[in-house]
């Protein structure tokens, strides 16, 4: 046995540890916290003006979800509805007013968000139900189902959780967008 090895192993084996503790630390702060998708990046840029004299509707979102800090982006109803109501206005086809009556309710129902855990890659695909009723009925005259995905590549972003919140927010603004352009002929 060779003199003072004892001593030189615990030594190796306390930096191992202190090593170890390092890249969680590193790890953990590189992870950072989940933050929501927000409402201003879902709102697609350069919608075409589709209607001159907007109608009115009162918007409802459904199926979104909070997000927890430690957990996954999400996109939560109200930040989905805040983004719709901004592309409707830009588009001059509907105008989102709030506690009064309105020409027309519109529903907009997450139906399906599939995100990946890891990967270098996020692709978000997103499923959405629309449904428009005039004021005072029950029953939707337009329903339609959209289907979008939006993919951020590790080049444009080294975080994965700020990729993830990035595809989420590709994937809604994909998904107003296209409702949008469905929605033009109901209204105007």
């Amino acid at each position: 046995m060779r003199c003072g090895s004892g001593f030189t192993g615990r030594r190796a084996g306390r930096r191992i540890r202190f090593a170890a503790v390092l890249l969680a630390a590193a790890a953990l702060a590189a992870a950072g916290c989940a933050s929501p998708a927000q409402p201003g990046a879902m709102v697609p840029a350069g919608i075409p003006v589709l209607a001159r004299e907007p109608r009115t509707v009162n918007l409802r979102a459904f199926g979104g979800e909070l997000t927890i800090p430690l957990g996954r982006s999400k996109i939560s109803n109200q930040d989905f509805e805040r983004a719709l109501a901004q592309g409707l206005a830009q588009a001059g086809l509907l105008l989102a007013v709030v506690d009064k009556p309105a020409d027309y309710r519109l529903d907009v129902t997450i139906e399906e968000v599939v995100q990946p855990w890891f990967s270098f890659s996020m692709t978000v695909e997103l499923v959405t139900r629309w449904e428009l009723a005039r004021w005072g009925e029950r029953e939707p005259f337009w329903t339609d189902t959209i289907r979008s995905t939006h993919t951020v590549p590790f080049s444009a972003e080294f975080f994965g959780i700020r990729r993830l919140r990035l595809a989420n927010e590709g994937a809604a603004r994909a998904a107003i967008l296209e409702g949008i352009k469905r929605l033009a002929p109901q209204v105007s």
